[in-house]
């Protein structure tokens, strides 16, 4: 009889056990399911009030894409009109030529030690759609060796990347 009440103690002890790990482990979950989800943090590059600079860019690119320019098919139409007619009959005299005048512009390139004041990124070609190479960070200096279009071609630690032009004038710092 004794052996008996020992068991049965033993199993009542043992089915405590069992109840009260079922009950601590659904207090465990039950405490983790009503804490908030965490939220989910970005590492990429801000401008001074917050927003993601590389949605802008997208932003920006995408409303670009979706703007005509008129004025280069007004031109272009202009063009088309002012083709000389061909009504003369060639000669058979030498034309006299001029020698070739050597145009001496002032290439406004390269430009050194320019900076921005936050993050920019730099890609692969001169569109959103191409790779970012690397992000230029603020207060660090750069060259713009060219222009492409709306964009700038960019040296950095000897990485050569482009720019929006857009998006650099609104972050470029002027001394």
């Amino acid at each position: 009889m004794e052996k008996e009440i020992i068991k049965t103690r033993y199993s009542q002890k043992v089915f405590l056990l069992i109840v009260l790990s079922l009950v601590f482990t659904l207090l465990i979950s039950g405490c983790q399911l009503a804490k908030e989800p965490e939220q989910y943090v970005s590492n990429r590059p801000k401008t001074e009030d917050g927003a993601d600079l590389i949605l802008l860019e997208r932003r920006k690119a995408s409303f670009a894409d979706n703007q005509i320019d008129e004025v280069e098919v007004e031109e272009i139409e202009e063009d088309e009109e002012e083709l000389p007619q061909e009504t003369e009959e060639p000669t058979t005299e030498p034309a006299e030529t001029e020698p070739p005048v050597e145009e001496t512009t002032e290439s406004r390139f390269p430009i050194n030690d320019v900076t921005v004041s936050s993050h920019m990124n730099a890609r692969a070609g001169p569109s959103m759609d191409a790779i970012i190479n690397y992000v230029i960070p603020p207060e660090t200096f750069f060259s713009i060796i060219g222009e492409e279009g709306e964009w700038y071609q960019v040296e950095y630690e000897g990485q050569s990347a482009y720019i929006e032009i857009a998006t650099y004038e609104a972050l470029r710092v002027v001394d």
